[in-house]
């Protein structure tokens, strides 16, 4: 990897400023779980990971500890960065420092546990959540980043191409309809969908978002939530108590049923947007999804308007990125005009030092990319579509394809490639995400 940490302990003038508020009821229980990690030998590392997850704005830390070998491994913008190995003892150590700032139990490896504490960095407070379980192999245990800033205030952070843009927001406005937004499985479906919410008026209609305890969300401002376990409390009971209060906009972040599609589609749709989510490889391969989870068909065809299907990619670092002039068979490959395509990009993750040698570049860390755009592709679907998905045919998949070519939508290849003409990213970043789609 291009970042570099040692495990070794720091000498106490290099040690990171990093302040912890341990988790508790009260400050007398607060400071016994402060001083209960404070004992651990290896806490000045614990601070050191801290310090070196927030300045990579990572939004996780994974410690796997196994008799077979430990690991460390950081999130940063969706791609895993394993750090040195550490042995046992340290990872336990590592381990056991965290839980007691949350206020977990140091001794428990097997049964799932979480916890909160406070991450304090250059003046800037980090939410901390621990959730530690065990696994075959040993024990997981996962630190999430929160810093309460979204990485998507709005769709045009995202870097999103104005004709895309406009049509999005045209949909959001809209009083009524369904609009399903699309992904692999952790590919950007919920960040893509929060971020469309952000970019909503939320201050002049209400919405109200459907969200799972077992799957929690940061909260997005002025917009009400409501939680369901599937027991207890369901989807369909959620909606019996919201729909007295006349929603404007309902959000559902991920159908998992046909009990869902119904739920979402069911009256009053005439009155009320709703917006949700499904993992799919491309638009046209959403609404199949959906249909294929049992549901009220032809409510679902009479109710859906638009289908957002996306990828994040990783943008790069302009401090350090290269540009390069591409053989002629690679413009042909990603259909650029070569005559207008003058140069591309690539990551470096290094830039020349003082002395005129490589150095990791400060600005990423080393890693060549800093941030996240959208690529994504905008299918409005029409009439000829809801009735191919409500038809007898033997392949709705490629008649619907090539419905949604002829009503213009751009697909997402030719976005991402976009992204590439624009310096945004790289062709190898692209060729990751899509991963030969």
């Amino acid at each position: 990897m291009a970042f570099r940490f040692s495990f070794g302990k720091p000498p106490p003038e290099t040690a990171p400023a990093v302040r912890f508020r341990a988790a508790g009821e009260d400050d007398r229980t607060r400071n016994i779980n402060l001083l209960k990690a404070r004992r651990s030998s290896t806490f000045d590392v614990n601070a050191a990971l801290i310090h070196q997850a927030v300045a990579l704005d990572s939004t996780s830390m994974q410690i796997d500890r196994a008799p077979s070998g430990s690991s460390v491994t950081l999130e940063v913008d969706g791609v895993l960065h394993p750090l040195p190995p550490v042995d046992i003892a340290t990872a336990t150590e590592l381990v056991n420092a965290y839980k007691q700032l949350a206020g977990l139990s140091a001794k428990e490896a097997r049964w799932r546990q979480s916890g909160q504490f406070t991450a304090t960095v250059d003046h800037k407070s980090w939410e901390c959540t621990v959730i530690s379980s065990g696994v075959s192999s040993g024990e997981r245990t996962q630190v999430l980043f929160d810093s309460g800033d979204p990485e998507f205030p709005n769709l045009a952070a995202g870097s999103l191409r104005e004709p895309v843009l406009r049509k999005m927001r045209t949909a959001l406005a809209s009083r009524t309809g369904l609009v399903l937004f699309s992904a692999p499985p952790d590919s950007g479906m919920v960040e893509i969908l929060e971020a469309a919410v952000r970019d909503s008026d939320r201050f002049q209609r209400s919405y109200f978002l459907l969200e799972s305890s077992r799957r929690p969300r940061a909260g997005i401002e002025n917009v009400t939530t409501r939680k369901f376990d599937g027991s207890s409390t369901t989807i369909e009971s959620l909606l019996q108590t919201i729909s007295k209060e006349h929603p404007d906009v309902l959000i559902l972040p991920e159908l998992t049923d046909g009990t869902a599609v119904d739920a979402m589609t069911a009256q009053p749709a005439q009155s009320r947007l709703a917006l949700t989510g499904i993992s799919a490889n491309d638009a046209p391969e959403a609404l199949l999804r959906a249909l294929s989870l049992r549901c009220n068909a032809s409510r679902f065809a009479g109710e859906i308007t638009a289908v957002a299907n996306g990828r994040l990619v990783r943008k790069l670092c302009v401090t350090c990125r290269q540009s390069y002039l591409p053989p002629p068979q690679v413009l042909v490959k990603l259909d650029l005009p070569i005559a207008e395509t003058q140069a591309l990009f690539r990551s470096s993750g290094r830039i020349v030092g003082e002395r005129d040698e490589p150095i990791p570049c400060p600005a990423c860390f080393g890693l060549g990319y800093r941030g996240r755009a959208m690529a994504i592709e905008w299918l409005e679907i029409n009439d000829a579509m809801r009735a191919t998905m409500l038809g007898n045919s033997e392949d709705h998949l490629s008649q619907l394809r090539q419905q949604a070519r002829q009503a213009g939508m751009t697909p997402l290849r030719k976005e991402a490639v976009a992204l590439i003409a624009q310096g945004l990213t790289s062709v190898q970043e692209i060729s990751r995400v899509l991963k030969g789609e």
